[in-house]
């Protein structure tokens, strides 16, 4: 009625007050805002295909909002066309029903019709909007309460068909055009279409069949009963050109494919799913075989998908009678079929794309659990799945791999870690046990020689007593010792003294085994002479210089009457006191 009736009507008798009017036809497809800006950039640049940066220019404009927060964009449009005051526009949106079946985006649901009422409910009235939709979708108008509002003013419900109209509609275009169905004919169409919903665009199928029969002599009776009646006619057909597709490689499972990817579930209710045309080949198939087997359902004398777009990415494919879906029996097997897969591929191929567009970012791969789903669709559809949805899965599968190698190589540095800190401890408790084994033999040394013990364990102790005395005289003693000794002296005067203790104690200890066991001298010599030139080397460095000095500047020394006779030392100062400490000490601790 719209295309056929109320557009060629309002194209000879415009709207009052005006004497001409712009019509633009569109069907909202699962993009509605840029189906609405297409058709705007048609207009304006009066050309059939609508550049794409007047599109995207349009399109970016139907998003934005005023002040008030509406979607103003259609009516700005309409308002800068050329001509728009004598030249309203009068926008018909055919098959509404597109914006719920097709378009999953709630967001651009609502700002496709929020441009649609403010443009016309605008008082300038330049643009007024005519929509098509079955009604079975007029529930889904509730969610705007102004758009439910305007189709019960001013909507107009198109009341099914009766018998006398029916007949009317099949019998009167043939007679027209010079054929005469028989009266056998028209009744049989009449009784399989009346009172059955969806039945139109089947029955215009079906008698575009009889006018093609007729157009070659054919009998309409006997065109109809090799269809099979209204009923079988489009699921024949279909079922047809299935069978002939043997010759293509492929060519039934490619067609498979794309009708099952043509429909959309609503609950228990099958529509048309619009789509790219690109997004139903396999990455298995050929394309010049997809293309054939496209080629074959869409030819013009049987049109059971439509193309539309440009040839490429851009090219839009659906299939054109939706009564397809309940009376080709091959296909309701399918779908049934597919039935538990279909939601996940909506799903994956939603994900696909998004990861495509966003130029193939790693975040929005597919991880466990949802990579471990797929990877279980893949092995079920490989054959199935799209190149995109396919590149999707194998990068996802990379991604996984990559992180599984990266934590188990973090795994094996924990591990190398833990065994090397491990090792580091053994390392250090060894050392520690080994310098504890040193410093008790130290220990035991000392014991033995300060303490008395008997002849043999001094023997044994007496070199280790010697080493001890050698390691601390290197620890002690540095090149620098020798420009300042006497001021060096007094920085070390602790370590210095200890270093004579032990020479001094070694030296004793190796004279007195000497002359009481006489067997020992020889062993005993050797020990006494280094002792003795160290001892020497000690005292002549740091406390001869150091009595000269005394002696120099005239520091004999003096008695201290009132120090104590058991600190004996302390009694003397200066030559005195070093000539003591030279003479007699072997203690390395200053008595206080």
């Amino acid at each position: 009625m719209a295309r056929a009736g109320l557009v060629p009507e309002l194209g000879e008798r415009p709207v009052s007050g005006r004497e001409r009017a712009r019509v633009a036809i569109l069907k909202p497809t699962a993009h509605p805002l840029e189906s609405l800006a297409q058709i705007l950039a048609k207009i304006v640049t009066r050309d059939g295909v609508a550049p794409v940066k007047k599109m995207r220019e349009f399109a970016d404009e139907l998003i934005l909002q005023n002040r008030d927060g509406q979607y103003d964009g259609l009516r700005r449009i309409a308002a800068a066309l050329p001509e728009s005051t004598d030249l309203p526009l009068i926008i018909l949106v055919d098959q509404f029903e597109e914006v719920y079946t097709l378009c999953s985006r709630p967001e651009e649901q609502n700002i496709f019709i929020s441009n649609l009422l403010h443009a016309a409910n605008d008082p300038a009235q330049q643009v007024s909007v005519i929509i098509t939709m079955r009604s079975d979708f007029l529930a889904e108008t509730q969610h705007y309460s102004q758009l439910n509002e305007l189709f019960s003013t001013q909507g107009y419900l198109v009341p099914a068909m009766n018998a006398k109209n029916m007949r009317l509609a099949i019998s009167e275009p043939a007679k027209q055009a010079g054929y005469k169905l028989t009266e056998a004919a028209v009744s049989l169409l009449v009784e399989q279409a009346i009172g059955r919903d969806g039945v139109l665009p089947l029955l215009q199928f079906t008698l575009s069949q009889v006018w093609i029969g007729l157009q070659e002599g054919k009998d309409p009776d006997v065109t109809l009963r090799d269809l099979g009646g209204v009923g079988g006619a489009l699921s024949k057909e279909a079922q047809r050109i299935y069978d002939g597709l043997s010759e293509i490689p492929r060519g039934q499972a490619i067609a498979k494919r794309v009708f099952v990817g043509l429909v959309d579930e609503k609950g228990t209710q099958n529509t048309r799913h619009r789509v790219a045309l690109y997004k139903l080949r396999s990455h298995k198939d050929d394309p010049k075989a997809f293309r054939q087997v496209i080629e074959r359902f869409s030819d013009r004398g049987v049109r059971l998908i439509t193309l539309s777009g440009e040839i490429g990415s851009s090219e839009m494919v659906e299939v054109t009678h939706e009564a397809l879906f309940n009376h080709w029996n091959l296909l309701s097997q399918w779908l049934e079929h597919k039935r538990n897969d279909r939601p996940f591929e909506r799903r994956l191929e939603s994900a696909a794309t998004h990861w495509n567009q966003m130029h193939r970012p790693e975040g929005l791969l597919w991880r466990s659990p949802d990579l471990d789903l797929l990877a279980d669709f893949v092995r079920r559809s490989n054959d199935d799945m799209t190149p995109e949805q396919m590149e999707f899965f194998q990068a996802s599968n990379q991604a996984e791999i990559h992180e599984q190698q990266q934590k188990r190589q973090r795994e094996r540095q924990k591990i190398i870690f833990l065994s090397v800190l491990s090792a580091l401890f053994g390392v250090i408790a060894i050392l520690l046990f080994w310098f504890y084994l040193q410093q008790s033999q130290a220990q035991k040394t000392i014991e033995a020689v300060f303490l008395g013990s008997d002849t043999e364990n001094i023997l044994k102790a007496l070199p280790d007593l010697e080493k001890s005395a050698s390691k601390l005289r290197d620890e002690v003693e540095t090149p620098q010792t020798s420009d300042n000794p006497d001021k060096y002296y007094r920085q070390k005067k602790v370590e210095i003294n200890k270093l004579f203790a032990y020479y001094r104690n070694i030296l004793t200890e190796t004279g007195r085994l000497g002359q009481e066991n006489q067997q020992y001298k020889n062993q005993l010599q050797p020990i006494a002479d280094r002792t003795e030139k160290a001892l020497a080397e000690l005292i002549s460095k740091y406390r001869i210089s150091q009595l000269k000095s005394d002696l120099k500047q005239n520091n004999f020394g003096k008695y201290f009457k009132e120090k104590s006779v058991t600190n004996f030392q302390n009694q003397y100062s200066g030559a005195l006191r070093t000539t003591y400490e030279i003479l007699f000490t072997t203690s390395g601790q200053e008595q206080t």
